[in-house]
């Protein structure tokens, strides 16, 4: 029973981990504001808010 369980387990792992991305890549935002929301419509475009006066809003894209 609980071979059976870790090799449900296993497997589950091994399949779920096949969409990994590789991981983030650091990008310098051009600003020295503080980030209060950050949100992404889909996959490839996301949007930042950042506190002040005036207030801070960045917009980033990643294209294949």
């Amino acid at each position: 029973m609980f071979k059976n369980i870790f090799i449900i387990l296993g497997l589950i792992l091994l399949v779920t981990s096949g969409y990994a991305q590789d991981g983030w890549n650091l990008q310098d935002s051009g600003t020295d504001r503080d980030v209060i929301c950050v949100h992404f419509i889909d996959a490839d475009t996301g949007w930042v808010a950042g506190g002040g006066d005036p207030a801070t809003l960045l917009r980033t894209t990643e294209s294949l």
